[in-house]
């Protein structure tokens, strides 16, 4: 679970379905079958869901307490919240059929059920460090109850919150001979707590038996950096044996060694890997045949067979805010993300280089340099502006800062008032306060250049101008292309940027702006009625084809063909675009060519769909709907004709293909719009009645 959203995996961590009905984010989820999954939130639901269809099947529970932890064995559900309540269900496919019990009113972190032959038995992990053993009495229905807790023993030996416990598995005889001695077998237990001790516990018979400390950090650089973390750490009882996570996220397997004295002992055997996870584990799941899955903080989910790393998928932990893809390597995708990292992701080889070094906050946008492979620029939340080189690992910052967060970035030439200079590359950035900046990669401790104050005294303006919101380079031709928060749209030339353009098309904010260079086929424009010509038969135009496109908060898309107005400023400036694309619910986020034919342009919107258009004529040509949130960024592939790349605040990035939609056009109606106050009503939802 992430955010408010499931997103189900198969065994080998493909990823299968999005299931979306939460309000609020999930904390747990659990199957209970191979077609039913039970998941839990911090609004208090728990769910029963249809895999097969993505539906809810049944609503379980709706309380104003978070609910912590579910877990399943036997045909029997339990759910645990933060005072302490424990929801018991003998039949999880129907509503108002569970009981409720409150054996400790501490906030519940932790649950496992045993594997014992002739008794169920649920272990209970506190915030206090308590370790509560309940009897599960199946079949006892009293006052609408399904099943029965009864408080066995206590286990207190830890001073601090219980984050994992696990009953051992049938074959721990053959893992563990020392520890066996009277103790049935099943009935053993082993805990983890914020003590930094692993316990083993004849659970049913309330004996301590052995203590261990966390695995060894295999990475001392790593534990450097999260010394000053509280530690965590996962614990599982597998068919192998036991098997632990130090802070680090290194993962261990606990075995039996006999000393040259003929003293058993017990020593961690780390996991050998090339790849493991960078930092703490939160969970393990054991799929049996020697296979394992863990879940980190570093958002990377781990198939391990055998101790050696097999698969891996990689998460989000916040809005996937921006995208580029590296025009010299183009294997690599940046992604500007809301949990406070840059990722730099090679899709075709499945790996993802996590940045966070500097970075601190939300990163808004990003690019990738021109011709300088492994240079991107980034923009966060805080309004820095900062370079990372993915060769050298090495990361600098501008010491000039915006005021507001960083919306728009470009790579373009630095400004300078000398025809014959040798023009230099520096990075425009574009702020929520209105100004633009440009920084150069190599001076970033200099202040960097006001491109507002120096494009005002190049073209000498009497007035103020508008607060500017997109800016983008078209490298090849020297043209800045700005957006301004009042629709208007500005061309400048370099090196000296005077102005050789300025049209409105847009009534409100532009968001993005971006160039198109089309050497090929020329792209002749069709509206309405008008006939519609092969543009391979078109008229006669300029070798190359300068076009403009432009999107806005007014749901709607502008493309410009610049080819005349930029030979010739002084042409009479145009009264439309040269095609607009309507057909958006919601403000459009972002806009990218596909780099293999000009005549096709993809966007994101805040209506949940990202849209593929033909500019020729204005009419869509393919709808993507696989996000369930609001679609920020888009990017075209410059290895594939019909694949995108698009990322959402589903905490997701999507890879999708053109031809595999069924739908043309985005929805008449935004379903992801807040209901107005018109049409604001409350909805009666289903509840468990609480005994």
């Amino acid at each position: 679970g992430a955010r408010n959203m499931i997103q189900l995996l198969s065994h080998t961590l493909q990823p299968l379905k999005m299931l979306s009905a939460h309000r609020k984010r999930v904390t747990t989820v659990c199957f209970v079958s191979a077609k039913t999954l039970v998941s839990a939130c911090d609004g208090g639901e728990v769910m029963a869901w249809d895999v097969m269809s993505g539906e809810v099947s049944a609503r379980l529970l709706q309380t104003p307490l978070a609910v912590s932890v579910v877990t399943f064995s036997r045909g029997v559900l339990f759910a645990g919240d933060e005072k302490g309540f424990v929801c018991v269900w003998e039949d999880y496919t129907r509503e108002n059929s569970m009981g409720r019990f409150q054996p400790f009113t501490e906030k519940i972190l932790t649950m496992s059920c045993s594997d014992h032959e002739e008794k169920l038995y649920l272990a209970i992990g506190y915030r206090m460090g308590t370790i509560a053993v309940m009897a599960v009495n199946t079949g006892v229905r009293h006052a609408g109850a399904g099943s029965d807790l009864t408080l066995v023993h206590t286990l207190k030996g830890h001073d601090s919150d219980i984050f994992r416990v696990s009953w051992c598995q049938k074959s721990f005889a053959l893992v563990y001979p020392s520890l066996i001695g009277d103790i049935v077998k099943e009935n053993t237990l082993v805990s983890t707590s914020r003590d930094k001790s692993i316990k083993i516990w004849d659970g049913v018979n309330n004996r301590f038996m052995r203590a261990v400390h966390y695995p060894p950090k295999l990475s001392s650089a790593r534990e450097s950096n999260l010394n000053k973390e509280q530690p965590w750490a996962a614990v599982l009882w597998t068919a192998a044996g036991i098997v632990g996570s130090s802070p680090t996220g290194d993962l261990a397997k606990l075995e039996e060694h006999t000393t040259e004295e003929g003293i058993s002992e017990l020593k961690w055997s780390s996991f050998d890997s090339p790849h493991s996870h960078s930092k703490k584990v939160f969970s393990m799941c054991d799929l049996g045949h020697g296979q394992v899955i863990s879940t980190s903080m570093d958002r990377e989910t781990i198939l391990w067979r055998e101790g050696e790393c097999v698969k891996v998928a990689h998460g989000l932990g916040g809005f996937a805010y921006g995208l580029d893809i590296s025009p010299l390597a183009p294997n690599r995708i940046a992604v500007a993300t809301g949990d406070n990292m840059v990722r730099i992701w090679e899709p075709y080889q499945n790996k993802v280089t996590q940045v966070w070094q500097s970075v601190r906050t939300k990163v808004m946008t990003i690019a990738w340099h021109p011709y300088r492979e492994g240079l991107v620029g980034f923009g966060t939340e805080e309004g820095r502006v900062g370079v990372y080189d993915v060769n050298t690992g090495s990361m600098n910052t501008s010491s000039t800062y915006h005021e507001k967060p960083v919306y728009s970035m470009s790579w373009g030439y630095v400004p300078t008032k000398f025809e014959d200079d040798q023009l230099k590359t520096g990075l425009y950035t574009c702020g929520g306060e209105g100004t633009i900046l440009c920084h150069k990669p190599k001076e970033l401790g200099k202040p960097a250049v006001n491109v507002n104050a120096y494009i005002a005294a190049e073209n000498k303006y009497k007035h103020m101008p508008p607060g500017r919101t997109a800016v983008d380079w078209e490298f090849n031709a020297q043209l800045l292309a700005v957006g301004c928060n009042n629709g208007l749209i500005e061309v400048f030339k370099a090196p000296n940027l005077q102005q050789v353009a300025v049209f409105q098309y847009h009534s409100r904010i532009i968001n993005k702006l971006r160039w198109g260079r089309n050497e090929g086929t020329k792209v002749c424009f069709q509206k309405g009625d008008a006939e519609k010509q092969d543009p391979e038969t078109a008229p006669g135009s300029p070798a190359v084809q300068l076009l403009l496109a432009s999107c806005s908060d007014d749901n709607r898309i502008c493309v410009e063909d610049l080819s005349s107005v930029v030979a010739d400023p002084s042409s009479t400036p145009r009264l439309a675009a040269s095609q607009t694309l309507t057909g958006h619910t919601a403000r459009i986020t972002d806009i990218d060519w596909n780099p293999h034919n000009y005549r096709y342009i993809v966007s994101a919107s805040y209506d949940g769909t990202a849209q593929v258009w033909d500019i020729a004529d204005g009419s869509g040509v393919s709808n993507y709907r696989g996000h369930a949130g609001r679609v920020f960024s888009v990017r075209w592939s410059h290895t594939s004709i019909d694949c995108v790349f698009s990322g959402s605040d589903e905490f997701t990035v999507r890879q999708w293909r053109t031809t595999d939609n069924v739908e043309l056009m985005p929805p008449t109606t935004n379903q992801l719009l807040p209901p107005t106050r018109n049409n604001r009503k409350k909805k009666k939802v289903p509840t468990a009645t609480l005994r």
